[in-house]
């Protein structure tokens, strides 16, 4: 968390998975509140960006990935509430709704690839 806080405060970019983990079913798992943290507290906005794909080309229980069709979409930049409101509950409003964009635009190419969207 300190060395991400530094590189955002050098205004570096910093790539995190919310979940912290592969998936173990190829779905998205509980986001952990580490981005909202960082982001409050440096006041850097958030791009969600969903991969679908991901499982298929390096599925958690196989050593090495083989070679698969990713598809990724971009969303727009969310800036977080204010560092005044930095608290436990606005972590974790802040990860749900991180959560709920990533996930949308995440079933969002399922669609399109006419796979099955449930969780």
């Amino acid at each position: 968390m300190r060395a991400g806080a530094y590189g955002l405060r050098q205004r570096r970019v910093l790539i995190l998975y919310p979940e912290g983990e592969r998936s173990d079913t190829g779905k998205p798992r509980v986001f952990r509140k580490g981005a909202a943290i960082l982001s409050i507290h440096e006041q850097a906005p958030i791009v969600p960006v969903a991969i679908e794909g991901f499982y298929d080309a390096w599925p958690r229980h196989k050593k090495w990935p083989k070679l698969a069709n990713l598809s990724l979409v971009f969303g727009k930049p969310i800036l977080p509430p204010p560092l005044s409101k930095a608290s436990e509950a606005a972590y974790e409003k802040w990860t749900a709704e991180l959560k709920d964009r990533v996930v949308g635009m995440w079933q969002e190419l399922r669609r399109e690839e006419g796979k099955s969207t449930e969780l």
